[in-house]
């Protein structure tokens, strides 16, 4: 397998090029390769002696050292031959920058199959077609034909589009921001967003990510991988195609059918993305995510010297679903004493014309220490009686004390300039104008929300609480032999019923006043399959059986009462009566574990009403059967996102007879995992992780949030009285497109020998069959004697590597 790694940091490059004219796209990529630094770059081009004073090859397999990179700018018809001798020669990877065919949608799609095939063969990993290179600007490397150098720094901008992705460099360059890597995916044939995102995980340069995206390939491996990186470091996404024009044009474009734009904000929002939605906030948006603090909820308190332009901020928070904050009789009576009698006791703060440092500070220190209040804004015009600088010197000095996030607005141009260039130092975000401090506020906000989304992970329902299933089945499966897509009546009810949905009665003949007509409120759920993100639930307001404006949520399966709650608030769904509320959020739990269970179900479409004595009800039901669908390995095929895997949850014994749960690790299972880590001995530590190890906070985060669909580990809990320790854990990695997953163990000083080891490595085989794996294997420490006799003894093989470290694998297919 090439490897992305390698092929990103290369030693050694292979430019494969035809042309040597100034001015060429291939002179400025060559330019631009022999300004890297510490690397070897041949030049390869069949009929041309040299080459910008360097001898030039007939083809790379006439060159005597392995590549790690080849940049490949040719003829289309010579790419997918260019591409083959590269695989042959075992290069990691190619950088194609030519587009291809520009015909027909048949004939590109042909090629990039064509190109696909060489990367399956291979195992070389391929960029492009189409694409602009890439930029390590603190690896000083540059394969792109682009006439910049951005500075170094700590934003990934990875770009689907050649064109957006060489404006919006530009123009960062223009502004100074500093960037650790630039990307052009292009045609995205092999390596995607996902790849990516994954590789930065570990980079240190990057604190933040920005995405241009057109489509996403392979939805479940790209929320996969954000939901991995969002747990530590901010992603944001700017997507076009919000309005229903959009996707058209991006079809007629790219040849690809998009799903809905609706489904991907949610898919965005539920794997902690942050989506910008105008241009220029894209590169502002992923610079205050890494500022110091962010807030804990949308209660803002904006201090400002201008009634007029807190006109303009309220505006703007109420139309991004902000809120003004609302502070103590505390806080309010500190304001008081420094306020004129007339002074409207509202927040916004209008601190008037007159306002000085001094009360700016002691108005700005008052909010932020109240509780009622997550964030400031605090907006300057220019004054007599406040200088512009020394009031930022201050606002700098308040933002270390206190642990809420600030956002300015230094307004006047040249005057204020000096305070501007003090508060972006002591980096606090600071604008211009109120309307973009407001969205920065709100991106903080939903950032932090977003994350909360993301850790909630509902489980799959135990086999012991799962209502009556196989004869719904059997409907669905009959329904398919006799050619009937859509069920409808008792076979429909059946499936609410199974699911304690509950069905609104029918009125009795001659009794036409049902009870629909006291129906206080309608609504409909839907769950459709779309194109990209498998199924999705729709929660929509009716009247009359027609959707209103207001009133629209699109959440992913599987629901807790949390999602379900977010889902309600989304769609402004409100209810004087708690009972009502509690009764919605049942409904929407119970529907998506009916849609969770059945894959064969491509719709649901259930009229829900809310009656006037606050009871919620289905009122008609109609399903859809996917006649298209196959059972296959995978349980959950049309969800992107994994439930919590109940499946392995098992008591279990240990030798002596004490009583341990065998389950899969949780988010919530930190400060345990801290303890058990903390308290292990030196050596059981390097056998384990080879090196010594920093238990940090951020391991610990990566160590407890899994994504189930691409790794799974058991912990064994022990209770000890009222206390709960973890002793010990088994760990399975899924390795993408290999078909192997790598196993890892450790147990407790304590517990060892009682079993465990052998019981985890039994459950991590059992998991990769699940899995559909065709290997599980393992890296050891060759000295780790007790490993390898245990693996050997559960069948596995061992083979040495180098470096002291065996690898012990075991096949499954």
């Amino acid at each position: 397998m090439g490897s992305l790694k390698k092929m990103l940091s290369p030693k050694t490059i292979a430019f494969i090029g035809s042309e040597d004219r100034e001015g060429s796209i291939e002179r400025s990529i060559l330019d631009n390769l022999l300004s890297s630094k510490g690397r070897r770059v041949f030049v390869v081009s069949p009929g041309i002696g040299r080459m910008h004073h360097l001898d030039c090859y007939g083809s790379v397999s006439h060159i005597g050292e392995h590549i790690d990179l080849a940049v490949i700018v040719a003829p289309d018809e010579l790419i997918i031959d260019i591409a083959e001798e590269c695989g042959k020669k075992g290069v990691e990877g190619i950088i194609i920058i030519s587009a291809g065919p520009k015909t027909t949608p048949e004939e590109k799609k042909k090629f990039e199959n064509g190109i696909w095939k060489i990367r399956k063969d291979y195992g070389m990993r391929v960029i492009g077609p189409d694409s602009n290179g890439i930029i390590l600007p603190n690896d000083s490397l540059n394969t792109t034909f682009l006439g910049v150098n951005p500075e170094p720094g700590n934003i990934a901008f990875i770009s689907q589009s050649s064109t957006i992705g060489n404006t919006m460099l530009h123009w960062g360059v223009d502004n100074h921001i500093g960037f650790s890597m630039f990307v052009s995916l292009g045609s995205m044939v092999d390596v995607d967003f996902a790849d990516l995102i994954d590789l930065l995980q570990e980079d240190y340069f990057t604190k933040s990510i920005m995405l241009y995206v057109e489509h996403i390939k392979d939805a479940k491996k790209f929320l996969s991988a954000s939901r991995c990186f969002a747990r530590n470091k901010p992603i944001v996404v700017f997507k076009p195609g919000r309005y229903p024009q959009s996707p058209e044009t991006l079809f007629s474009r790219t040849g690809l059918e998009i799903g809905s734009d609706a489904v991907y904000d949610a898919a965005f929002r539920r794997v902690g993305i942050v989506r910008a939605k105008e241009t220029m906030d894209f590169f502002d948006t992923a610079k205050i995510l890494v500022s110091r603090s962010l807030p804990r909820g949308s209660r803002l308190a904006v201090i400002t010297n201008s009634g007029s332009i807190s006109i303009i901020a309220c505006d703007t928070l109420a139309e991004q679903k902000g809120q003004l904050a609302r502070i103590s009789e505390k806080s309010m009576e500190r304001l008081r004493r420094m306020m004129p009698s007339y002074w409207n006791e509202n927040n916004p703060f209008d601190l008037f014309g007159d306002a000085d440092v001094e009360r700016y500070l002691e108005a700005a220190d008052t909010c932020l220490k109240d509780n009622g209040v997550d964030g400031i804004l605090i907006v300057y015009a220019p004054a007599p009686h406040c200088d512009p600088g020394e009031l930022a010197k201050r606002i700098a000095g308040l933002s270390l004390k206190i642990a809420k996030p600030i956002v300015a607005v230094w307004m006047g141009g040249q005057y204020s300039h000096e305070g501007f260039d003090i508060l972006k130092d002591a980096n606090i975000p600071v604008y211009t104008t109120p309307e973009v401090a407001v969205r920065a506020c709100m991106y903080m906000f939903n950032y932090r929300r977003n994350i909360e989304l993301l850790n909630e992970t509902p489980e799959e329902i135990p086999e012991n609480k799962m209502g009556l299933t196989n004869h719904l089945r059997a409907i669905i499966s009959n329904a398919v032999k006799e050619h009937k897509e859509i069920l409808t009546g008792e076979d429909a009810a059946g499936f609410l019923n199974n699911y304690e949905i509950p069905l609104l009665n029918k009125p009795e003949p001659g009794k036409e006043t049902a009870a629909t007509e006291y129906a206080v409120d309608e609504w409909a759920l839907r769950s459709v399959k779309d194109i990209d993100f498998g199924t999705v639930i729709l929660f929509i307001s009716m009247t009359g059986g027609k959707r209103n404006r207001a009133g629209f949520a699109v959440g992913l399966p599987p629901l807790n009462q949390v999602l379900a709650k977010y889902l309600m608030d989304e769609a402004e769904f409100r209810a004087a009566d708690k009972s009502v509320m509690r009764h919605m959020e049942e409904v929407l739990m119970n529907f998506s574990r009916l849609i969770v269970d059945f894959p064969e179900i491509a719709e649901i479409e259930i009229e829900i009403v809310v009656t006037a004595d606050d009871k919620v009800y289905a009122k008609n039901v109609t399903i859809q059967v996917d006649k298209n669908y196959q059972k296959g390995i995978a349980q959950y095929p049309h969800l992107v996102i994994m439930p919590y895997p109940t499946r392995y949850i098992m008591p279990w014994k240990l030798r002596d007879g004490r009583d341990v749960l065998l389950r899969p690790i949780r988010a919530e299972d930190e400060p345990l995992i801290k303890e058990m880590m903390s308290t292990l001995s030196k050596e059981t530590l390097r056998l384990r992780f080879f090196v010594a190890m920093e238990i940090d906070h951020r391991m610990l985060m990566n160590f407890c949030n899994t994504d189930y669909d691409r790794e799974i580990a058991i912990v064994a809990e022990l209770n000890e009285g009222d206390k709960k320790k973890i002793i010990g854990g088994g760990r399975l990695v899924i390795e993408p497109d290999s078909g192997s997953g790598q196993f890892a163990l450790s147990v407790h000083d304590d517990f060892q020998r009682h079993g465990l080891g052998e019981k985890f490595l039994d459950i991590t085989i059992g998991i990769a069959q699940d899995k559909g794996l065709q290997e599980i294997y393992g890296i050891v420490l060759t000295e780790n004697d007790k490993m390898l006799k245990l693996s050997r003894k559960m069948g596995f093989k061992p083979a040495r590597l180098p470096d002291g470290i065996t690898r012990v694998s075991l096949e499954l297919d």
